[in-house]
């Protein structure tokens, strides 16, 4: 009897990682979070990939913290094709661009992210 290995053969991607937060370390742990949810994807994102979730996710948990009301639920989902994630809050206040602070006095440079645009 001869296993036959297949190199293009994808396992499913693992469940979607949800995480609900409601202080400033629960950021940390959102990091964390998508770390470890995209070390358990096959195959593997490359490093970049990897980083940049982890960035978006870090930059929209504290915007819901700060923006939100201070509660956030973070959900990662993964397919074949993309890595989403995505960050909501009790706020009724939808994300808006605004002037980035450049001179340090309220911090931020506004939500310029197409993907920090509500969604019905």
């Amino acid at each position: 009897m001869h296993e036959r290995h297949d190199d293009q053969h994808h396992l499913a991607p693992p469940v979607p990682s949800v995480v609900r937060g409601d202080s400033a370390a629960g950021v940390s742990q959102a990091r964390r979070a998508a770390r470890a949810f995209t070390d358990r994807l096959t195959p593997a994102p490359g490093p970049d990939m990897a980083d940049t979730l982890v960035l978006v996710v870090s930059e929209l948990v504290t915007n819901s913290l700060h923006q939100g009301g201070g509660h956030y639920t973070r959900e990662l989902t993964a397919n074949p094709d993309t890595l989403t994630a995505a960050v909501s809050d009790p706020s009724p206040a939808h994300p808006r661009e605004r002037t980035p602070d450049l001179g340090g006095g309220s911090g931020g440079f506004g939500c310029t992210w197409s993907a920090a645009s509500p969604t019905t």
